[in-house]
C-alpha cells in the first residue's frame, strides 16, 4: 500500500484531499500544527478507511521536522498555509510561515527519495532525479 503524506490534510480542501486518498487505498499521514488538540481532527476519524491514516506533529518552518515527516512517503501533498482571521503582524503570522514552509516543502521533495510525487497548489509533479541539479522536476504529470 503506497503512502502520501498531506501537509494541511486537516484543513477545508485538505480534508477533502485526505477522504480521496483513504477512498483509494492509500496509507495518510495528516500534519497536525497542534497535535494536543484533538477535537480539530475528530472529523479525519470519520472518513472512510481512517484506520489506515495516523496524525503528526509538524511545523513545515522546522526543516527536521518535515523530513521526518515526509520520510517514507511515495507522495508528498501541501495543501496547508497558515489560516487566521485576527493576526498582530501579517507578514510574521501568515507570509513569512507560508514562503519559509514552502522552501522548506521543496528541498524536502527534492532530497527524500521515497518520494515519487508531489503536488502543491494542486499541480502534480513527478521528481526526476539526476546528476545535473537543473533537471530536477519534469512537466507536470496528473493522476
Amino acid at each position: 500500500m503506497k503512502k502520501v503524506g498531506i501537509i494541511g490534510g486537516a484543513g477545508f480542501i485538505g480534508s477533502y484531499v485526505t477522504q480521496q486518498f483513504l477512498k483509494n487505498g492509500y496509507r495518510v499521514k495528516v500534519s497536525a500544527t497542534d497535535i494536543s488538540n484533538q477535537e480539530k481532527y475528530t472529523h479525519l476519524s470519520a472518513l472512510k478507511n481512517a484506520e489506515n491514516m495516523e496524525l503528526a506533529p509538524l511545523d513545515v518552518q522546522h526543516l527536521g521536522q518535515l523530513k521526518a515527516f515526509a520520510a517514507g512517503c511515495d507522495i508528498l501533498v501541501h495543501c496547508g498555509t497558515p489560516f487566521q482571521l485576527e493576526v498582530e503582524d501579517p507578514q510574521r503570522d501568515l507570509l513569512d510561515p507560508t514562503i519559509k514552509g514552502t522552501e522548506n516543502f521543496l528541498r524536502v521533495v527534492s532530497e527524500t527519495l521515497t518520494v515519487k510525487r508531489w503536488c502543491s497548489s494542486l499541480r502534480w509533479r513527478r521528481t526526476i532525479r539526476t546528476s545535473n541539479v537543473g533537471a530536477g522536476f519534469a512537466p507536470a504529470m496528473y493522476t
